[in-house]
């Protein structure tokens, strides 16, 4: 048993904030990818779904990572806009 999760794990990362971000019908995935792309170091990962993406930030990294900030200052921005 042991032998055989060796071969399958390729990496562990221990991890200390998840981030939560909401967005319209139909986008987490493709949001999530987007930041994926953007290879921010102090993001371990996204997990994503219909319209829920949660960001992994890792141990030592603030939480509010320049991702979030980035995200929430747009979505601000959007909401006094319309």
């Amino acid at each position: 048993m042991d032998e055989s999760i060796a071969e399958v794990v390729v990496a562990v990362k221990l991890v200390e904030f998840v981030n939560v971000i909401h967005t319209a019908p139909g986008n987490g995935n493709s949001l999530a990818a987007i930041i994926d792309d953007l290879a921010f170091p102090q993001v371990a990962g996204t997990l994503a779904g219909h319209d829920t993406i949660l960001i992994i930030s890792l141990i030592g990294t603030v939480r509010n990572t320049y991702t979030i900030i980035l995200l929430n200052e747009w979505s601000l921005n959007k909401s006094y806009n319309e």
